[in-house]
């Protein structure tokens, strides 16, 4: 669609550069992800298109939460405050604006500050009803769990995740690293044979 059209024919360019960039952050290529992702957030400002603002800005945090986490936080409390200025304030996607900014927020070992956020997300979803949403909330629940110091709860976290993982039609990146996610959890529970299980799991084909 030519960007310069208004109405459904930016809309439509705008989708397509937010796919693009889901595509790419998940096929290895960041870079390229955020180039248009911000492309896509550029020309939605320019057609006045929130919700499309919204888009890109959570999916770029998303991106961010590989390696640079305090942009990640940034941009997932931008994506939440338009969210909250047009009323929206439900849904799956201010939900995981609120699980992105909750991750963020633990991985910088903000824990009582990212403890509401993830509270957010959990209210917004049934366990049944949004799998790959349900998994990445318990992910990031037991990764909160274990910064705090309670094996038992991250683990309980994890294998919630897990089971939502299992659910999915195909793997999800998050899966290996879920399974390492375990093994801490199980070392901390001095749970050793369990974790020596995973990690064979993990080393192996």
């Amino acid at each position: 669609a030519d960007g310069a059209q208004p109405g459904l024919g930016g809309e439509l360019h705008v989708l397509t550069l937010i796919s693009l960039g889901d595509v790419e952050n998940w096929t290895g290529r960041p870079d390229q992800a955020r180039a248009h992702l911000r492309e896509a957030a550029s020309l939605a400002r320019s057609i006045g298109r929130p919700h499309l603002i919204f888009r890109a800005l959570l999916h770029e945090a998303q991106i961010d939460l590989s390696g640079l986490v305090p942009r990640a936080a940034e941009r997932s409390r931008q994506a939440i405050d338009l969210a909250e200025r047009h009323g929206w304030t439900d849904g799956a996607n201010i939900a995981l604006a609120a699980m992105t900014l909750g991750s963020s927020l633990t991985w910088q070992g903000q824990l009582d500050e990212a403890e509401p956020w993830l509270q957010r997300a959990e209210r917004s979803f049934s366990m049944e009803s949004n799998p790959l949403a349900s998994m990445g909330i318990a992910y990031v629940r037991g990764q909160l769990e274990l910064g705090r110091g309670r094996p038992g709860d991250a683990l309980m976290a994890f294998r919630a995740a897990e089971r939502q993982a299992a659910r999915l039609a195909a793997p999800h990146p998050l899966t290996r690293p879920l399974r390492a996610w375990l093994v801490h959890a199980l070392v901390g529970l001095g749970e050793t044979g369990q974790a020596a299980d995973i990690l064979g799991g993990l080393t192996g084909p």
